[in-house]
Order: C-alpha cells, then sequence, then structure tokens
C-alpha cells in the first residue's frame, strides 16, 4: 500500500482550472480498479484514436502506474469525445452554410422580382397616362371616347 495525500484527475482537457481533489490518507491499487491483478481492458472508443494516442498498458502491480493509466483513459475518451463533437460541428457548419447561399439565392430573386414588378408599374403608369392624354385628344377633337 502506498500513502498519498491528494491526486488531482483533470476532468476537462479544456477547463483545466475545474480539478477534482481526492484525499486518500491510505490509497491502493483497488480504489481505483477492481481487480488489481488483472489489466484493464481498454473502453471501444479507442478504435477510432491513433495508436500514438492510446494509453499503454499499466504495471497491475503499480497504483501508481494504474492511476496514470486512468487519467489517461480518461483524457482519451474526452478526446474522442470532443473529436465527434468537432465533426458534428463541422457538419452544422457546412449545413448553414448551404442554408444561407440558399437565403441569398431567394434574396437575389426576390431583389430581382421586385425591379421586374416597379418597371412594370412604371410602365403600366406610362400607358393610363397615354390612354388619358389620348382620350383628351379625342374629346378636343369632338369625337366620342369608347
Amino acid at each position: 500500500m502506498e500513502v498519498l495525500s491528494k491526486f488531482y484527475v483533470f476532468d476537462d482537457i479544456v477547463d483545466v482550472l475545474r480539478v477534482k481533489s481526492l484525499s486518500t490518507s491510505k490509497l491502493n491499487a483497488g480504489a481505483f480498479m477492481q481487480d488489481t491483478q488483472s489489466t484493464p481492458t481498454p473502453p471501444p472508443s479507442f478504435s477510432q484514436l491513433d495508436d500514438s494516442l492510446k494509453p499503454l498498458q499499466p504495471l497491475a502491480s503499480s497504483s501508481q502506474s494504474m492511476l496514470i493509466y486512468y487519467e489517461h483513459v480518461a483524457l482519451a475518451e474526452r478526446y474522442v469525445k470532443l473529436q465527434q463533437e468537432r465533426v458534428s460541428a463541422q457538419a452544422r457548419v457546412a449545413e448553414l452554410k448551404r442554408s444561407l447561399q440558399e437565403q441569398r439565392a431567394i434574396r437575389r430573386r426576390n431583389e430581382q422580382l421586385m425591379r421586374e414588378y416597379q418597371r412594370l408599374a412604371d410602365e403600366n403608369e406610362d400607358y393610363i397616362q397615354m390612354k388619358e392624354s389620348l382620350e383628351r385628344q379625342l374629346g378636343e377633337v369632338g369625337l366620342p371616347v369608347c
């Protein structure tokens, strides 16, 4: 058995300031693993990790080695989770970019339609004024207006 006064476990790679303190007067490897004689099995998420990032198997007889291993496992699991979140965020960014492009295309089309509408409304106003002018001229010469 080893005596350790404090051991800090970093819960989050990003938030290093948030540290949990584990106070123990006497600490044995059994507190951190169920079977001290067996080598722990890595989590399934480790299959996604590059070999250089996978934790090395600990010495089952050394509690310090086991503690380092479990700390590394926690960090590796957090890394895998962050990578998955990054992939999801990238997919969301791509989706938002597509949506933005669609919205811009719709806006351009609406602006084009508004310009065409205004042009046609102006042309219609010109035709109405021309009709009224022709009706006045017909009235001045004494011809009936239809």
